[in-house]
């Protein structure tokens, strides 16, 4: 198994709106260090996005959620103090990053989509009334060209993404088939007829679509509320968090005929086979490992469970310091890399900011090894490449990359 790290975002059990992550190693179930102290949203369901790593400085990076000033906090892995901090307005309680990693997208309370330009920390999207409801999921396709969004109102609308950053507001699509709020959405890859769309909603209904021209394949009906929904790599199976405790199983190819025919499957009577019965309070958070062999859920008490997905049995059990909210993997070398590095916070001030509230930020410049080579531009921090770890890095996706290939 490739080396991974579990990180939890965990909400304090005496303040609600505050909390920090916790980290474990995939493999033992090991704790790893302290952890770090971070603010996000009381009320969201979304309050943690990952960065792809930087492939120079071997840095995983995320944004927090902070309901206390309106603000996302971009930390570095390893560093409790946020290195960049953006402010929008009102409450917010969703984020995402663009696969780019140029641009970050906040929805808040009041229906609102935002996105920053994350070098400049210049607001580049504001859409006053993109949902009647609060925002509960805003998610970018892996190309790029679209953006979901998911609200409270039950509405599901995708937006063309170059457009928005065009100034042009006006949604592609905009779906009102569920019946409750819509609690999250998961994206297939490309933009073609294989891109599919899975949302979850608490009417009970998890509904795959063609996001292409927004046509419904097939709905879902599970047992209680679907709160999380993600599909594999090669979208042959959806997991369906719920809660009622359970995470079940859809098989998409032993469903094609219903799925080509547009029926509705319950899976409220199906076997064990295609449920995971393990946790005792509603699963708030489910991811699965970068190799797709194991699923991590956790649940509204803590309980962090790891899953193999072939035989259907939990791998271990992990014990959170309070409410789990949200759930990410990491590769391993990667985020060791990022601890070890020692880096030292430069102020700096953004091009514009569209804020009623001053925002500011720093900017990160490692300090320098005798054992690393830098490269130093006058506009540019100090650049390390350490070609050890790049090395390993390299031979962890290529690993990766070979078991997708020889698995689907």
């Amino acid at each position: 198994m490739i080396g991974q790290v579990i990180l939890a975002a965990v909400a304090d059990p005496k303040s609600a709106d505050t909390g920090h992550i916790q980290r474990w190693d995939l493999s033992t179930g090991v704790s790893l260090g302290t952890p770090l102290k971070e603010f996000y949203a009381e009320s969201s369901t979304n309050p943690v996005a990952l960065y792809p790593p930087n492939t120079l400085l071997h840095s995983w990076a995320l944004s927090c959620l902070n309901t206390k000033n309106s603000s996302l906090n971009y930390h570095l892995i390893g560093k409790e103090r946020p290195v960049h901090r953006y402010f929008g307005q009102d409450r917010l309680c969703s984020l995402c990053i663009s696969p780019d990693s140029s641009y970050l997208v906040a929805g808040n309370e009041e229906g609102k989509v935002m996105a920053w330009e994350i070098v400049s920390g210049e607001m580049v999207v504001f859409l006053e009334g993109a949902h009647l409801q609060r925002v509960t999921k805003a998610t970018l396709t892996s190309d790029g060209e679209y953006l979901v969004t998911s609200s409270a109102d039950g509405t599901v609308k995708v937006w063309s993404w170059s457009a928005l950053l065009a100034g042009e507001g006006s949604s592609m699509w905009n779906l009102d088939d569920h019946t409750d709020m819509v609690t999250d959405t998961h994206l297939g890859f490309g933009v073609d007829r294989n891109c599919r769309m899975a949302t979850a909603c608490r009417d009970r209904q998890v509904r795959l679509y063609d996001l292409v021209d927004a046509h419904l394949l097939a709905c879902f009906e599970f047992p209680s509320a679907v709160l999380k929904v993600k599909m594999t790599a090669a979208e042959t199976l959806i997991f369906a968090a719920c809660e009622d405790g359970n995470i079940y199983i859809i098989d998409l190819a032993a469903d094609a005929g219903e799925i080509a025919e547009q029926s509705a499957v319950s899976y409220s009577q199906r076997s064990d086979r295609t449920r995971l019965a393990g946790h005792k309070s509603a699963v708030v958070s489910i991811e699965l490992s970068m190799d797709e062999e194991c699923l991590i859920s956790g649940d509204a008490e803590g309980n962090v469970l790891i899953w193999n997905i072939s035989t259907r049995q939990i791998m271990r059990r992990l014990a959170a310091d309070g409410h789990v909210r949200w759930i990410g993997v990491v590769h391993k070398a990667s985020f060791e890399a990022a601890l070890d590095q020692k880096a030292r916070l430069i102020a700096g001030q953004p091009k514009r900011a569209m804020s009623s509230v001053q925002s500011s930020w720093t900017v990160l410049v490692p300090e320098l090894s005798m054992a690393k080579i830098t490269t130093t531009t006058a506009q540019q921090p100090a650049t390390v490449v350490d070609t050890k770890e790049l090395d390993e890095l390299r031979a962890g996706y290529s690993q990766l990359i070979d078991h997708i290939f020889a698995k689907y």
